[in-house]
C-alpha cells in the first residue's frame, strides 16, 4: 500500500541549470524528496485513511469520503478496490495548489499541499520577457508539481501561458521519475479577481489561518475560539496579534508572496465553504513555512541593500524625466557586459545565487581560462558586442504593423553573422567539442534545418514565381540543405572521422558546449535566408528591399518603374509636338512635366500659370484638375521637357489629358504596387524567420551567459580577484580578504583581514582531530567583534558576507585565498536595513527585533549570520541581555550557524554575562594609542611590564587629546574603550562639548556624582543667590525697611537672571 501511495506521488527530479536558463539533468542532479511512508489500520485503505485524518484534524477540499468499511467487509473486495484505484493512478482533484502574483520584477508564490496540509510561500525575482521569461515559475512548478494554479484575471498573456504549460515541457526536460507521467499534464488555471491579490486584503486574510505546529499555542487557541464565536469576535486586537505571530513564520515585508498567500487562502476558504455548505471557516494547517528553493542561496532584499549589492540612483531631474540607474554597488562594479542580454542575465545571477558545485565550478573554470588568455577574452567580447538581442528583434518584426524596416533585417542578419563568427572562435578554442557538435549537427540537426537552406546562390533567379509570390527555392529541399550544412558546419561525419583534433581545456566547459550546440546549421540557414531575399548591401532605392530574382512579378514591376522616367519624358515631348513652334515661343516661361501624385494619378504639370486660351484650343483634351504650388510639383515631377524659357511665378496648373488617362490605366500607382508586393514578401519572410525563434533564443541565452562570464573575467583581471575554492565542507577560510567597494576608495592602501570559521586549529594534528568529538574539533564558528567607533568592524563583516555571496554567484573574490563552504542563507541585521522600519510602520528597534526573530527562526548550520550592533536602540541593560541570550542560544547548539557580531557593549565581555565557549571567539579591531595597541594580548602586555589594572584605567581615562591610529586589523582579544570622544574630535565637535563630556566620563568612572557645568554666568548667579540666602537668614521680619531692601535685592537678581 505504501508503494501504491508513493506512485501516486511520484518523485520530482528538479533538473534546473542556473546559468543557461535551461534544464539539464546531466549538469544539475538534485536530490528527490523522500516518499512519505504510510501505515494501514484495520480494513481502511491508505488513501481513505489519509483523507479521513485530514477531515478530522484539518481542512480537506474535494468530494466527500466514502464510509469506512465495516468488519463484515470482504478483504478480497477491498484489495480489488485498492488494486483498481492503483491502476487508475489519477491524482486527487485539487491536491496541490499554487497561487502566483507578479509585480515589479518580483514573483510571489504560495503553495498548499492537501496531503501534508502545509502552506509554503516564497518571493523570488523573475523576468517577464526574453529567453529567461518566468524561469523561476517553471522551477517552482517542477518542485511543487501543482494541479491548480491561481492567477489574477489581469495577468499578462505570457504569465498565463507559462502557468498553463506543463512543467516538464516548459522546462525542456523530463521532470518526473517513476511510472507516472503526472507532470506532463496541463494544470488547471483559475483566474480570480485582481482585488484578491492586493497586499492589504492579504494581511486581513492571514487572520483566517491557524497554524497547528506554531510555537505559540496560545495564538492558535485564540484563533480557534474566535472561529467558534464567529466573525464578530475576530475584529479588534486580534489583527495585531495575528501579524506578530505570522511575522515569525514568513516575511511580511515581501509583499508579492503575502499577496499570493492571501489570494490562495481566500480561494481555499471558498472551496471549504462550498464543501461544508456555507458558513465562515478557519483554515487550519499543520505548517506555514517559507518554501526552500533547492539549489539556491537565499538572501532577502534588505540584506542585498545593506551589503550594497544593488544601489539604485534616481534621475537627478526634479520633473521625474529619465530613469534610474545603478549606483556605486557590487553589481555595478562587476557588470562589464557588452550585450543587453548579458546585463539582464547577470542581474538574475546576482538575485539568484546558486549552491550547485557543478554549476559554480564550471563558471570558475571558464573565468580562469579567460583570465589566462586576456586577448581571447577581449576578442570574444568584441564579437559579442555586435550581437543584438535577436529574440527582441524577431518580436519587433512580428509586431510591426506597417512595412518592415530594412534596418531591423540588417541588424538581425548582422547579429547572426556575428554569432557564426563567435562559433568559429569557440570551435578554434575547443576543437574536440566542435568536432563532436559538428557530427551531431550533421546527423540530427540537418533535417531540422533543411527546410530553410537555399537552393541557389543569392540573386540567381530562375524566372519561375510561386503562387504566393515567392520563388520555389524557399520551399523544402533536404538534400541541398544537408550538403550546405555539411559544407558550412564541419564537413560532416566523414570529415570528423578523418580529423580528430586534440583535447583542450575548453572542451569540457558547459558554456562552450552550449554555444556549439546552439549556433549551428539552423542559424546559417536563417542568415542565408535573409541575405537571399533582401538586398542588405546598399540603401534601398525608392524603398525597394527585395533582391532581384525572388519574384518575377516584382522584378517586372521594378523594371517598368526603372524605365518610367524615360517614358514620361517621351510622353511630354510628344505632347509638346502638338503645339506649333511660333505659339510655343510666346509661352517659353512655362515648364511642362508629367508627374504622379498618389490618389490623384498622372497629371501634366505646367509651371508658370494656367495654359492660355489659344493653347487650350490647340489641346482640347486638356482639363484643369487643380492649381498648386511649385514645391510639390518639383518634388514629384519626373524628368520632363520645357519650352526653352525660365519658370514663371511659381504657381502650377495640373491638367488631365488623354495621355494621363492612358498612363493611369496602364501603370497606375506603380510605386505602391511594388511596396505592397515587397511588404507581402517581407511578411512571408518574417513568418519563415519566426520558425527559427527557438534556436535564436537558445543562441541568445548562450551568448548572454558567455557575456556574464567574460565580464567576471574582465573585472577579476582589473581588480585582482582570485578563484575561491568551493566545498561541501562546513568551513570558511579567507586570507587577505578585502571589501570590493571600500578598497576602491583607499587608493591601494586597504588593510586586508583574515577569517577562519569552522576550520581546525593549525596546531592540531589529524589524529587529534579524529579523537576529538563534537563541533569543538572544527574550531570556532562565531566571532564577537569589539572595538572603537570607525575602526572597520562593519566593513569587515560586510566583506566576509560579500565574498561568500560572490563565490555563490560564480565570480572570483577579492582575497589572496578563499575556501568557502556552501551556504544556504545569508541573514543580516545591519543598520542600513533599519530603513525598512519606515515601510513597516514600526520603530527602528522593532524592525531590528523583527529581523533577529527571522534569523532565529530560519538560520541553520549552513547559514551565515551578521549582527551589527544589535540592541543599541533600547536600554543598555536590555540590549546586553538580548545580545548575550542570542549568542548563548547558538553556542548551545551542536553546530551553530556561522555568525559575525560586533558590539560596543563592554558588559558582554564579563564571564558572568557571556561565559567563554569554544564556538565563540572574541576579536577586536586593533588601534594604536600613544605607543600601545588596543589589540595586544595579555602575554604581550605582561612582557612590556604593563599591569592589567593599569591598562584598564589608562584605557578608561583616555583623554580627548590622546593621539590614536586605526590599524583596521582584526586580532584576537577584547577592548573596553570605544574612543568615542576621539571620534567626535575627528568629526569637528566643539571643544567645550568634548571637555564637558570628558569630565562627566571621568566622574562616572570614579564613582563620584556628576557636578553641574561650571560656567562663569552660573557661578555669578550662585554667588548672588548665596548672598540673598544670608540676608534672608539675618533679616528681622519686624523691620519693614530691611524686608523692603531684601525684596528689592531679590527682584534685582530675578531681573538680571531674566
Amino acid at each position: 500500500m505504501a508503494d501504491f501511495y508513493a506512485r501516486r506521488l511520484p518523485q520530482r527530479q528538479r533538473l534546473f541549470f542556473e546559468g543557461t536558463d535551461n534544464l539539464d539533468a546531466s549538469t544539475n542532479p538534485i536530490r528527490a524528496a523522500p516518499a512519505r511512508p504510510l501505515t494501514t489500520s484495520g480494513c481502511v485503505t491508505p488513501l481513505a485513511q489519509q483523507q479521513r485524518h485530514k477531515q478530522q484534524n484539518g481542512w480537506l477540499a474535494g468530494p466527500a469520503l466514502p464510509p469506512a468499511a465495516g468488519p463484515a467487509a470482504s478483504v478480497d473486495q477491498l484489495q480489488e478496490d485498492e488494486q483498481e484505484a492503483e491502476e487508475s493512478a489519477e491524482p486527487l482533484p485539487g491536491c496541490r495548489w499554487l497561487a502566483c502574483c507578479y509585480k515589479a520584477g518580483q514573483l510571489g508564490l504560495a503553495a498548499y499541499d492537501r496531503l501534508s496540509n502545509e502552506l509554503s510561500v516564497v518571493q523570488v525575482p523573475d523576468d517577464s520577457k526574453g529567453a529567461c521569461a518566468y524561469q523561476m515559475l517553471q522551477y517552482v512548478k517542477l518542485q511543487v508539481n501543482p494541479q491548480v494554479i491561481v492567477l489574477p484575471a489581469t495577468a499578462e498573456a505570457d504569465l498565463l501561458a507559462a502557468a498553463k504549460a506543463p512543467a516538464a515541457a516548459a522546462a525542456g526536460a523530463a521532470a518526473l521519475a517513476g511510472d507516472g507521467n503526472e507532470g506532463d499534464a496541463e494544470v488547471v488555471v483559475q483566474l480570480q479577481r485582481p482585488s484578491m491579490f492586493t497586499y492589504d486584503r492579504a494581511l486581513k486574510m492571514l487572520a483566517a489561518v491557524a497554524v497547528r505546529e506554531h510555537s505559540g499555542n496560545q495564538y492558535n487557541q485564540q484563533q480557534l475560539q474566535l472561529h467558534a464565536a464567529g466573525a464578530a469576535g475576530r475584529a479588534g486586537h486580534q489583527g495585531s496579534s495575528t501579524m506578530a505571530s505570522t511575522a515569525d513564520l514568513i516575511d511580511l515585508a515581501a509583499q508579492q508572496q503575502v499577496a499570493a498567500l492571501g489570494a490562495l487562502v481566500a480561494v481555499l476558504l471558498q472551496v471549504q465553504q462550498e464543501d461544508a455548505g456555507g458558513g465562515e471557516g478557519m483554515l487550519l494547517v499543520d505548517k506555514l513555512t517559507e518554501m526552500k528553493l533547492e539549489g539556491h542561496l537565499l538572501i532577502d532584499g534588505p540584506s542585498l541593500s545593506a551589503l550594497d549589492v544593488f544601489k539604485e540612483e534616481e534621475h537627478p531631474s526634479a520633473m521625474g524625466i529619465g530613469s534610474s540607474k545603478e549606483g556605486a554597488s557590487v553589481y555595478g562594479l562587476l557588470q562589464r557586459c557588452v550585450t543587453g542580454m548579458g546585463k539582464r542575465l547577470l542581474r538574475q545571477w546576482f538575485l539568484r545565487p546558486v549552491v550547485q558545485l557543478e554549476v559554480l565550478a564550471d563558471r570558475h573554470d571558464t573565468i580562469e581560462l579567460l583570465l589566462e588568455a586576456p586577448s581571447t577574452n577581449d576578442a570574444l567580447r568584441a564579437v559579442m558586442k555586435q550581437v543584438l538581442d535577436v529574440p527582441r528583434l524577431l518580436a519587433q518584426l512580428r509586431l510591426s504593423q506597417s512595412r518592415p524596416r530594412l534596418t531591423a533585417f540588417k541588424q538581425l542578419a548582422n547579429s547572426i553573422n556575428q554569432l557564426m563568427q563567435l562559433q568559429q572562435m569557440v570551435a578554434a578554442l575547443a576543437p574536440a567539442a566542435a568536432a563532436q557538435a559538428a557530427a551531431i549537427g550533421h546527423a540530427e540537426g540537418t533535417a531540422a534545418a533543411g527546410g530553410y537552406m537555399p537552393q541557389r546562390p543569392r540573386g540567381a533567379g530562375n524566372g519561375r514565381a510561386s503562387a504566393d509570390g515567392l520563388e520555389p527555392w524557399l520551399q523544402l529541399d533536404p538534400e541541398d540543405a544537408a550538403a550546405a550544412a555539411a559544407a558550412g558546419f564541419g564537413g560532416g561525419a566523414s570529415f570528423q572521422a578523418r580529423h580528430q583534433p586534440a583535447a583542450s581545456p575548453w572542451d569540457k566547459l558547459a558554456i562552450i558546449l552550449k554555444l556549439l550546440a546552439a549556433i549551428g546549421p539552423q542559424l546559417t540557414a536563417c542568415g542565408t535566408l535573409i541575405g537571399d531575399v533582401l538586398d542588405l548591401s546598399s540603401p534601398p532605392a525608392d524603398g525597394c528591399l527585395v533582391q532581384p530574382g525572388v519574384c518575377d512579378a516584382l522584378d517586372q514591376l521594378k523594371a517598368t518603374h526603372a524605365a518610367l522616367p524615360e517614358l514620361l519624358t517621351q510622353v511630354v515631348e510628344s505632347e509638346l509636338q502638338r503645339v506649333p513652334a511660333q505659339v510655343a515661343r510666346r509661352y517659353s516661361s512655362q515648364l511642362w512635366s508629367m508627374v504622379y501624385i498618389p490618389q490623384v494619378g498622372f497629371t501634366m504639370c505646367v509651371t508658370g500659370g494656367r495654359l492660355a486660351e489659344e493653347l487650350l484650343e490647340l489641346l482640347p483634351d486638356y482639363d484643369l484638375a487643380f492649381m498648386g504650388d511649385e514645391g510639390p510639383a518639383a518634388a514629384a515631377a519626373a524628368p520632363g521637357a520645357d519650352m526653352g524659357g525660365q519658370a514663371g511665378d511659381g504657381s502650377c496648373a495640373y491638367y488631365y489629358c488623354e495621355c494621363t488617362q492612358q498612363l493611369n490605366s496602364q501603370y497606375g500607382d506603380l510605386q505602391h504596387k511594388i511596396q505592397d508586393l515587397e511588404t507581402s514578401i517581407c511578411t512571408e519572410l518574417i513568418k519563415r524567420l519566426l520558425e527559427f525563434g527557438p534556436c535564436l533564443a537558445a543562441a541568445a541565452a548562450a551568448v548572454a551567459e558567455l557575456d556574464c562570464l567574460a565580464s567576471f573575467a574582465a573585472a577579476a583581471r582589473e581588480l585582482g580577484y582570485v578563484r575561491p575554492t568551493l566545498t561541501t565542507d562546513d568551513v570558511l577560510l579567507i586570507e587577505g580578504g578585502r571589501h570590493p567597494l571600500t578598497e576602491l576608495l583607499t587608493d591601494g592602501r586597504f588593510i586586508p583581514n583574515d577569517t577562519c570559521l569552522g576550520m581546525p586549529a593549525a596546531e592540531t594534528t589529524a589524529a587529534e582531530q579524529q579523537q576529538q568529538q563534537g563541533s569543538e574539533a572544527a574550531g570556532p564558528r562565531m566571532i564577537l567583534i569589539t572595538g572603537p567607533n570607525a575602526s572597520g568592524k562593519s566593513v569587515y563583516m560586510k566583506q566576509v558576507a560579500l565574498m561568500v555571496y560572490l563565490a555563490h554567484v560564480g565570480s572570483f573574490v577579492p582575497a589572496q585565498r578563499a575556501i568557502v563552504g556552501l551556504r544556504d542563507r545569508i541573514l543580516t541585521r545591519l543598520p542600513c536595513c533599519s530603513m525598512e522600519a519606515v515601510a513597516q510602520h514600526a520603530s527602528s528597534f522593532m524592525a531590528d527585533l523583527g529581523q533577529v526573530s527571522t534569523i532565529l527562526h530560519r538560520a541553520t548550520s549552513r547559514s551565515l549570520v551578521l549582527l551589527d550592533e544589535f540592541g543599541k536602540g533600547t536600554l543598555t541593560s536590555d540590549g546586553v541581555g538580548l545580545l548575550a541570550s542570542i549568542l548563548q542560544h547558538y553556542t548551545a547548539q551542536p553546530v551553530p550557524p556561522m555568525l559575525l557580531a560586533c558590539t560596543h557593549f563592554v558588559e558582554l565581555l564579563g564571564p558572568e554575562v557571556l561565559p567563554p565557549h569554544p564556538q565563540l571567539q572574541l576579536c577586536t579591531m586593533q588601534v594604536l594609542v600613544a605607543g600601545r595597541s588596543s589589540g595586544d594580548d595579555e602575554a604581550a602586555a605582561a612582557a612590556r611590564g604593563v599591569e592589567k589594572e593599569e591598562r584598564k584605567d589608562a584605557a578608561a581615562a583616555a583623554g580627548i587629546d590622546e593621539e590614536h591610529v586605526f590599524l583596521y586589523k582584526l586580532v584576537q582579544g577584547k577592548v573596553a574603550a570605544s574612543y568615542g570622544l576621539n571620534c567626535a574630535r575627528m568629526c569637528g565637535v566643539d571643544r567645550a562639548v568634548l571637555v564637558r563630556a570628558s569630565d562627566v566620563l571621568s566622574l562616572q568612572q570614579a564613582g563620584q556624582p556628576v557636578s553641574r557645568l561650571a560656567l562663569p554666568q552660573l557661578q555669578q548667579r550662585d554667588e548672588q543667590y548665596w548672598q540673598l540666602m544670608q540676608q534672608l537668614a539675618a533679616v528681622e521680619l519686624s523691620d519693614e525697611a530691611a524686608v523692603v531692601r531684601l525684596l528689592a535685592a531679590m527682584m534685582a537678581v530675578k531681573a538680571a537672571a531674566s
